[in-house]
């Protein structure tokens, strides 16, 4: 019986030190009310608005000013760029997109499927590559579709930015 507890202790022991093994993640960069998009031109052309408006309410400081600030981004630049604190990323997952392989390098293939198709509408990740990170990707059939995703799903979206903007203020207060 000594030799089971000492065993049991020894594993928990080593687990909890494996546990702690892997490195923490860094702190996301950016600002909180900086939103980071990747998206194919002629998708944004036809979404941009929708989200903008969605994301860039006016708030009545003495000085009016947007809710978010919307910045675009190239495919060129996710790299540098995906460690930021509000990273959205739009696609329609072509062939021709040069979005595509780097979107198929972050998540599985199962994954890109079932937020393209009808079961999943968007993925939304909190902590993805940094601590403090909210990470969107919304993936459509068409850019027509990728709308009317972003026009169903857009309020429980912005909800989700706005939550994760107050843990963020929060934790800095406090």
């Amino acid at each position: 019986r000594t030799n089971t507890i000492r065993g049991l202790i020894l594993a928990l022991v080593a687990g909890g030190l494996f546990n702690h093994c892997t490195p923490p993640k860094e702190d996301a960069i950016g600002y909180d009310e900086e939103i980071v998009v990747l998206c194919e031109d002629e998708t944004y052309e036809l979404i941009g608005q929708d989200f903008e408006t969605l994301f860039g309410s006016i708030i009545r400081t003495p000085q009016p000013e947007p809710l978010y600030v919307i910045r675009r981004i190239t495919h060129t630049d996710l790299n540098t760029h995906l460690t930021f604190k509000n990273l959205v990323i739009f696609s329609q997952m072509e062939s021709w997109s040069e979005i595509t392989p780097q979107l198929q390098s972050m998540l599985p293939d199962s994954t890109l499927k079932r937020i393209q198709g009808q079961s999943q509408s968007y993925y939304l990740a909190e902590d993805a590559y940094a601590e403090g990170q909210i990470l969107l990707i919304m993936l459509g059939q068409s850019s027509s579709d990728l709308k009317n995703r972003l026009l169903r799903k857009g309020g429980e979206i912005f909800q989700q930015f706005e939550r994760k903007y107050w843990d963020r203020q929060m934790a800095f207060i406090y």
